[in-house]
């Protein structure tokens, strides 16, 4: 029973201006979509919708041992700072992450 805490960053140093910041956001955690003056309403999904995740304050979140590549893959693509742990768990966070 292990899991991947992912925290990450976007520094501003480097050069990663806050649209690219803001596209890798969207593709991770998705977004809502408003149209033709807040008529239509649409959920754009991001990747972490499609995964048993957990998110946490700061640009952390959990995820299984599985899933974790594809998440740092997305963000290291963007020029994001990485950092990632092995965790374990705590049986409700398990529950939420399906880990078994």
């Amino acid at each position: 029973m292990q899991a991947i805490l992912i925290q990450f960053r976007f520094p501003r140093k480097k050069g990663i201006s806050m649209s690219t910041a803001c596209k890798a956001y969207r593709k991770l955690y998705g977004y809502n979509n408003i149209s033709y003056y807040g008529r239509y309403r649409t959920r754009v999904s991001g990747l972490l919708d499609e995964i048993p995740s957990i998110r946490y304050p700061g640009s952390t979140i959990m995820v299984r041992k599985d899933y974790a590549e594809r998440i740092i893959k997305l963000l290291k693509d963007t020029g994001a700072e990485v950092y990632k742990w092995t965790v374990i768990p705590t049986l409700e966070e398990s529950r939420k992450l399906k880990v078994e």
